[in-house]
């Protein structure tokens, strides 16, 4: 049988559930993305939130841990729906997914949509006055879904899509001023504030129901929403176990834990420094 054969329920089948089918196949295949929030090859191997939490995961359910990362971050819930992926675990924003077939589960972090500019450039106070520069966002992603909202409320609105780009491609060419603006949720900002401290923010997108009522944006996993809700629970328990052991507010402090330390003047400093000492002392270090 296939590598996905069995994510399929057959009809004579229907006793085994979708927990029971991950664990008799041995491996727990999750769709996610490559980005310092999500899962990436870091000095030492694979690191990321997403990563940590996904494969603490499989090793509670006993099995190996296998990533799916489609080229297009539309295909991401599609995986799912079609059985393709047990789950996704992308930084994915909860929202009324137009996929009739998915559902979120537990809230493991809540973020801010917010708009990225270059220090230097005028800063936008809100969407109320039309943006003086080019906005480019990720095509497929919350972010796209939020401005089409907002944009009922300012006609004037525009911006392009990218399906090429990844979000922190996006403020990097806002940082090489390549573009003016784009938006990003606000751990992503964080982390790459580290290496291009000139990127600011100039306002938060804020999200509101149909009350006018603000409404958080939390990050949570995907599941293919049917009757089967082994799988999902499982993940539920998993969550809950990490909040009240507090591995999971260990796991945030790892990744997140300088956001509040960030400061332009010393960071600006420090790569200054390593562009004007560090090839000093090159050879030493290749030695």
């Amino acid at each position: 049988m296939g590598l996905l054969g069995t994510l399929v329920t057959a009809c004579s089948d229907r006793a085994v559930t979708a927990l029971d089918r991950v664990k008799q196949d041995g491996y727990l295949i999750v769709v996610t993305r490559q980005s310092p929030t999500t899962y990436f090859h870091g000095p030492y191997g694979e690191m990321g939130l997403e990563y940590e939490l996904t494969s603490r995961f499989a090793r509670s359910l006993g099995v190996r841990l296998k990533f799916i990362i489609p080229e297009r971050h539309e295909d991401i819930l599609t995986l799912v729906e079609n059985r393709k992926a047990h789950l996704a675990a992308a930084g994915l924003t909860i929202t009324n997914s137009p996929q009739k077939n998915i559902r979120f589960g537990s809230i493991y972090q809540e973020i801010t949509q917010q708009l990225v500019y270059r220090l230097g450039k005028p800063k936008p106070k809100s969407f109320t006055n039309r943006l003086s520069g080019k906005l480019r966002i990720k095509s497929g992603s919350a972010h796209s879904a939020h401005l089409r909202k907002i944009k009922e409320k300012y006609p004037a609105l525009s911006w392009e899509e990218s399906r090429e780009s990844e979000t922190e491609e996006l403020m990097h060419d806002v940082w090489r001023k390549k573009l003016d603006y784009t938006i990003a949720d606000s751990n992503e900002v964080a982390t790459i504030q580290r290496y291009y401290p000139e990127l600011r923010v100039a306002f938060n997108l804020k999200n509101y129901d149909k009350n006018g009522k603000i409404v958080k944006q939390n990050l949570g996993w995907a599941f293919r929403n049917d009757n089967d809700n082994s799988l999902y629970n499982e993940a539920q328990k998993f969550f809950l176990q990490m909040k009240k052991s507090g591995k999971l507010a260990q796991l945030k402090e790892r990744y997140y834990g300088h956001i509040d330390q960030f400061n332009y003047f010393q960071i600006t400093s420090y790569h200054k420094h390593i562009k004007e000492r560090l090839p000093k002392y090159r050879r030493a270090f290749q030695k």
